[in-house]
């Protein structure tokens, strides 16, 4: 008799492990949409607010159910200077620090208190207003990743579609506050709930 309710006792354990293990996939899957849709709606946002930039998609990446970081790319069809496009940049991390706190069913899942700019990935691609690739000495793309920036300058290229031609980077927070521009709040951003 002992024998059987041992046996009935592991089945059921091991039921019960199966079914946790078959869902990890879907509730993994409904973080990922919550986190999407957030980017999303402030692709949107940005869109309105500059006429001239497009949203073109986002990412991120979840390790254990834990949301690690989360990127945003834009294509923008203007030419932009090194200031602009780290003041768009700024506009950018703030509406979508703001909009990832706003949404509270995702707060339990961010790696870490504070969610700040130096989990946020955004890139910037930059065509002229005719849509045409930008090339050196414009910058052809800004980018900001683990809290630094980069500038990546290209020129057209033979063997491939283009190569860079020079490519600077600089940690975010120095070029904000050399702008006059940083706040702290993009390093605890909770406090502005």
């Amino acid at each position: 008799m002992r024998i059987i309710f041992y046996f009935l006792a592991l089945l059921l354990v091991i039921a019960i492990l199966g079914r946790v293990y078959a869902a990890w996939p879907l509730y993994v899957d409904r973080i990922g949409r919550i986190a999407d849709t957030v980017a999303y709606k402030t692709g949107k946002e940005i869109e309105k607010e500059f006429p001239y930039l497009r949203y073109a998609g986002a990412g991120g990446g979840m390790k254990d159910g834990v949301i690690q970081k989360e990127s945003m790319i834009f294509q923008i069809r203007k030419i932009l200077s090194k200031n602009e496009g780290i003041i768009l940049i700024t506009r950018i991390l703030d509406k979508y620090l703001k909009n990832l706190y706003a949404e509270k069913k995702l707060h339990q899942y961010l790696k870490e208190h504070p969610f700040t700019y130096k989990n946020l990935e955004v890139v910037l691609i930059i065509y002229d207003s005719q849509g045409k690739d930008a090339f050196h000495p414009n910058i052809s793309e800004f980018s900001l990743r683990t809290g630094v920036l980069c500038y990546r300058t290209l020129i057209p290229s033979e063997e491939y579609y283009y190569e860079t031609k020079s490519r600077i980077e600089e940690p975010y927070e120095e070029a904000a506050k050399r702008l006059g521009i940083w706040k702290d709040c993009y390093l605890h951003y909770e406090t502005l709930e």
